[in-house]
């Protein structure tokens, strides 16, 4: 049996769905949320993977041979380092039941934040400056402390970048509103290429790397994203085509002086389409590496899984 913590949130839903249509029902997932979709009520037990003996009960019930720990709070918008406590005691928490519980291969979920553009390493780190990347730098520094000489234990560090398609949180969801709505634009002769990930795409991937009989030839840490780099115009372009829409563009210096009101916006609480970080996200490259073990993906075509997401999002 497979444990899926985190089952509810976006890539945990997309996850399920697969497993399911493939006919592979021997799973369950955990989450402190009910599931989006109401058939993975079957497969799914509410707990809070801070509660250790709550936790602790699921392993005592179930026999897993394999675990995909999704479970995380990931947005950027904590102050404090006990705003992510899922990501650092919830992870410390699982690494210690998977071990007691002689569970051979897990896969846990980091993040690619734990590396600023242009610094991608897998073995070092220099974290995004917010609690959200430096509470999945120290889970990966558990999972690697906790693991160490373990012989016969697999540990797989999983790095999503961005990931996006069905079901998808509010950052990219916002993203394809805008542009649905006509209030997108592109930034003049700025189109920087950037590693994303469809989340068909990803999950094939996570599946891949959960089955013990895939040789990963001492990998530890996986970038998670499609095989491809991503223009941001070009995928936009796309999305405003599948929803007829022209998408207008504006020089940097607009861009510049909404990003310094949303500054100023963020002082004050209130939600504004860019800041000064987004801005810099928007304007930079951001590469990281694609494992060969990942080239064989089903969804090559940018076009059909921008209609699978919008069939989804608006039908």
């Amino acid at each position: 049996m497979i444990l899926i913590t985190g089952g509810s949130g976006f890539i945990g839903t997309n996850l399920i769905n697969h497993f399911l249509n493939i006919g592979i029902t021997n799973i369950l997932s955990v989450d402190i949320r009910p599931p989006k979709i109401s058939t993975h009520l079957r497969y799914f037990r509410q707990i809070d993977i801070l509660n250790f003996q709550d936790f602790q009960s699921i392993f005592d019930t179930f026999k897993f041979t394999s675990v995909i720990h999704l479970a995380a709070r990931t947005d950027i918008n904590g102050k404090l380092s006990e705003d992510y406590l899922v990501n650092t005691i919830g992870t410390r928490n699982l690494a210690k039941l998977c071990l007691k519980n002689n569970i051979k291969r897990v896969l846990y979920t980091s993040s690619m934040l734990v590396n600023l553009p242009g610094h991608c390493s897998f073995e070092t780190f220099n974290p995004y400056p917010n609690q959200y990347a430096i509470s999945k730098v120290e889970g990966e520094k558990i999972i690697r402390e906790m693991y160490k000489d373990k012989i016969g234990f697999e540990y797989i560090i999983l790095r999503p970048t961005s990931i996006w398609g069905p079901y998808m949180g509010d950052h990219y969801l916002d993203f394809f509103n805008r542009i649905k709505a006509g209030r997108y634009f592109h930034i003049n002769d700025i189109d920087p290429l950037k590693s994303y990930g469809f989340v068909g795409n990803i999950v094939l991937q996570i599946c891949y790397l959960v089955d013990s009989k895939n040789n990963l030839e001492g990998d530890r840490v996986f970038y998670l994203r499609d095989t491809w780099d991503y223009s941001i115009k070009s995928w936009s372009e796309i999305i405003a085509s599948q929803l007829n829409v022209k998408i207008k563009t504006l020089p940097f210096s607009l861009f510049y002086l909404a990003a310094l009101v949303g500054e100023i916006m963020k002082f004050f609480n209130f939600k504004f389409p860019i800041n000064l970080y987004r801005l810099s996200n928007l304007s930079n490259v951001n590469l990281v590496p694609i494992n060969n073990k990942f080239n064989k993906l089903k969804y090559t075509d940018l076009t059909s899984a921008v209609r699978i997401t919008l069939k989804q999002l608006y039908e």
